[in-house]
């Protein structure tokens, strides 16, 4: 069976940080932007709202659209819809225990080549920090 979803997701920066979310499955750790599905009824700015008063307590403003891209394993098709969120100046990190998501956590936007985020856009997220980007980009197709 197949699967069709579309996920938001938040870029925030804090400081000379970034909020990410630490992932563990199947014994590999690694990083995701926050957020999660979209359910059926809600606007993309309402599920990610949702999102991150779920995973991390807060509540950002949305600032505008930054990236879309599509992810695809055989029986998945995810559309991911990523926004830049503004107006949360302090973050002291929140662990989990979900099965999942571990925590969600600051990471210093110097080791942001060194970790392992999924999918791999560090150096798409770097340009954002380094400029604050010029409009949206779809950043095309992950293969899982």
């Amino acid at each position: 069976m197949s699967e069709f979803a579309i996920r938001v997701s938040a870029v925030l920066f804090i400081g000379n940080s970034i909020l990410l979310a630490r992932h563990k499955r199947s014994k590999q750790e690694y990083f995701v932007l926050p957020g999660g599905r979209v359910e059926y009824g809600e606007s993309l700015e309402e599920a990610l709202q949702r999102e991150l008063y779920e995973e991390a307590g807060i509540r950002p403003s949305l600032d505008r659209l930054l990236f879309v891209w599509d992810y695809l394993t055989r029986t998945r098709h995810i559309v991911n819809v990523c926004f830049l969120v503004t107006g949360v100046e302090h973050f002291e990190g929140k662990k989990t225990h979900e099965e999942v998501l571990q925590a969600v956590e600051l990471v210093q936007i110097s080791a942001l080549n060194y970790i392992d985020l999924r999918p791999p856009i560090n150096s798409s997220i770097q340009r954002v920090f380094d400029s604050y980007g010029q409009g949206p980009t779809y950043l095309g197709k992950f293969v899982g």
